[in-house]
């Protein structure tokens, strides 16, 4: 999700981690929502290990609305990543 908004933000986008590894490229067309459109996240069901995606998405999607609220509020959201997110 990094290398994705990097290329979603930057003209010449750069990307080097762990597992992805890209000089400069070029991306477009570019989204037209500003840095970029808002990642969502959804499931049937519950969610293994938010810590691993919760800092990459902005709005978390269940099926089940009371059950996004409640597994929001029970990991922590605010505390891992130092931000709500949107159900």
């Amino acid at each position: 999700m990094a290398a994705l908004r990097r290329c979603w933000m930057d003209d010449d986008s750069e990307f080097h981690g762990e597992f992805l590894n890209f000089d400069p490229v070029w991306s477009f067309p570019k989204p037209i929502q500003k840095p970029h459109p808002p990642v969502l996240f959804g499931s049937r069901g519950g969610w293994d290990d938010p810590t691993t995606t919760m800092p990459y998405i902005d709005r978390y999607a269940a099926l089940i609305p009371e059950l996004s609220a409640q597994l929001l509020q029970r990991s922590g959201c605010r505390r891992l990543v130092g931000r709500d997110l949107t159900v």
